[in-house]
Protein backbone atom coordinates (compact mmCIF):
# COMPACT_ATOMS: atom_id res chain seq x y z
CA UNK A 1 0.00 0.00 0.00
CA UNK A 2 1.39 3.43 -0.89
CA UNK A 3 0.87 6.65 1.07
CA UNK A 4 -1.82 7.95 -1.27
CA UNK A 5 -3.82 4.72 -1.07
CA UNK A 6 -3.48 4.68 2.72
CA UNK A 7 -4.62 8.29 3.02
CA UNK A 8 -7.54 7.69 0.66
CA UNK A 9 -8.61 4.70 2.77
CA UNK A 10 -8.48 6.92 5.85
CA UNK A 11 -10.65 9.59 4.19
CA UNK A 12 -13.06 6.92 2.93
CA UNK A 13 -13.28 5.51 6.45
CA UNK A 14 -13.96 8.97 7.85
CA UNK A 15 -16.77 9.41 5.33
CA UNK A 16 -18.25 6.02 6.24
CA UNK A 17 -18.00 6.82 9.95
CA UNK A 18 -19.78 10.16 9.43
CA UNK A 19 -22.59 8.31 7.64
CA UNK A 20 -22.68 5.59 10.33
CA UNK A 21 -21.88 2.82 7.85
CA UNK A 22 -18.78 1.72 9.78
CA UNK A 23 -18.55 1.05 13.51
CA UNK A 24 -16.38 3.15 15.81
CA UNK A 25 -14.21 0.11 16.47
CA UNK A 26 -13.70 -0.67 12.79
CA UNK A 27 -12.90 2.97 12.05
CA UNK A 28 -10.48 3.12 14.99
CA UNK A 29 -8.72 -0.01 13.75
CA UNK A 30 -8.47 1.49 10.25
CA UNK A 31 -7.01 4.68 11.71
CA UNK A 32 -4.47 2.64 13.68
CA UNK A 33 -3.47 0.65 10.58
CA UNK A 34 -3.03 3.81 8.51
CA UNK A 35 -1.18 5.56 11.34
CA UNK A 36 1.33 2.71 11.62
CA UNK A 37 1.81 2.50 7.85
CA UNK A 38 2.28 6.23 7.40
CA UNK A 39 4.72 6.34 10.34
CA UNK A 40 6.95 3.88 8.49
CA UNK A 41 6.53 5.68 5.17
CA UNK A 42 7.33 9.09 6.65
CA UNK A 43 10.78 7.76 7.53
CA UNK A 44 11.39 5.72 4.37
CA UNK A 45 13.84 6.96 1.81
CA UNK A 46 14.52 4.87 -1.29
CA UNK A 47 18.10 3.64 -1.49
CA UNK A 48 20.38 5.46 -3.92
CA UNK A 49 18.06 8.46 -4.24
CA UNK A 50 19.71 10.92 -6.63
CA UNK A 51 20.48 14.35 -5.22
CA UNK A 52 17.97 16.03 -7.54
CA UNK A 53 15.16 13.96 -5.98
CA UNK A 54 15.86 14.50 -2.26
CA UNK A 55 13.50 17.48 -1.95
CA UNK A 56 10.79 15.53 -3.79
CA UNK A 57 11.25 12.50 -1.50
CA UNK A 58 11.14 14.81 1.51
CA UNK A 59 7.80 16.26 0.38
CA UNK A 60 6.40 12.74 0.01
CA UNK A 61 7.60 11.90 3.52
CA UNK A 62 5.87 15.05 4.77
CA UNK A 63 2.57 13.93 3.23
CA UNK A 64 2.91 10.57 4.97
CA UNK A 65 3.63 12.36 8.26
CA UNK A 66 0.60 14.66 7.94
CA UNK A 67 -1.58 11.68 7.06
CA UNK A 68 -0.20 9.86 10.11
CA UNK A 69 -1.07 12.88 12.28
CA UNK A 70 -4.57 12.92 10.78
CA UNK A 71 -5.04 9.28 11.77
CA UNK A 72 -3.75 10.04 15.28
CA UNK A 73 -6.14 12.98 15.60
CA UNK A 74 -9.04 10.83 14.44
CA UNK A 75 -8.19 8.18 17.06
CA UNK A 76 -7.97 10.93 19.69
CA UNK A 77 -11.44 12.13 18.68
CA UNK A 78 -12.84 8.59 18.77
CA UNK A 79 -11.42 8.17 22.28
CA UNK A 80 -12.69 11.51 23.60
CA UNK A 81 -15.67 12.36 21.38
CA UNK A 82 -14.78 15.98 22.19
CA UNK A 83 -15.87 18.46 19.57
CA UNK A 84 -12.73 20.46 20.33
CA UNK A 85 -10.66 17.66 18.75
CA UNK A 86 -12.34 18.20 15.38
CA UNK A 87 -10.31 21.36 14.71
CA UNK A 88 -7.07 19.36 14.89
CA UNK A 89 -8.46 16.84 12.40
CA UNK A 90 -9.42 19.60 9.99
CA UNK A 91 -6.01 21.26 10.35
CA UNK A 92 -4.09 18.05 9.67
CA UNK A 93 -6.25 17.25 6.62
CA UNK A 94 -5.46 20.73 5.25
CA UNK A 95 -1.75 20.03 5.76
CA UNK A 96 -2.09 16.83 3.71
CA UNK A 97 -3.79 18.79 0.93
CA UNK A 98 -1.05 21.45 0.99
CA UNK A 99 1.64 18.77 0.91
CA UNK A 100 0.08 17.32 -2.25
CA UNK A 101 0.61 20.69 -3.97
CA UNK A 102 4.22 20.73 -2.79
CA UNK A 103 4.76 17.19 -4.10
CA UNK A 104 3.42 18.27 -7.47
CA UNK A 105 5.70 21.31 -7.57
CA UNK A 106 8.74 19.31 -6.49
CA UNK A 107 7.98 16.59 -9.04
CA UNK A 108 7.92 19.23 -11.77
CA UNK A 109 11.27 20.60 -10.56
CA UNK A 110 12.86 17.13 -10.49
CA UNK A 111 11.64 16.35 -13.99
CA UNK A 112 12.85 19.71 -15.27
CA UNK A 113 16.25 19.23 -13.60
CA UNK A 114 16.41 15.77 -15.17
CA UNK A 115 16.08 17.33 -18.61
CA UNK A 116 12.43 16.75 -19.48
CA UNK A 117 10.78 19.43 -21.62
CA UNK A 118 7.72 21.35 -20.42
CA UNK A 119 5.56 19.34 -22.82
CA UNK A 120 6.92 16.03 -21.47
CA UNK A 121 6.36 17.20 -17.89
CA UNK A 122 2.73 18.08 -18.67
CA UNK A 123 2.25 14.67 -20.29
CA UNK A 124 3.73 12.91 -17.24
CA UNK A 125 1.64 15.03 -14.84
CA UNK A 126 -1.54 14.17 -16.73
CA UNK A 127 -0.83 10.48 -16.14
CA UNK A 128 -0.47 10.84 -12.35
CA UNK A 129 -3.41 10.82 -9.97
CA UNK A 130 -3.20 12.20 -6.46
CA UNK A 131 -5.98 12.40 -3.91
Amino acid sequence: MNIVTAHNQLMDGMDKYSRATISSLDFYNLCKEVEEHQAKMSLYSPPDTPDIATEYISSIQDMALYSQITAQNLMKYLDSEATSDLAEISESIEKVKASIDIISNNRTKVLSDAGFTKEEIVEIANQIELP
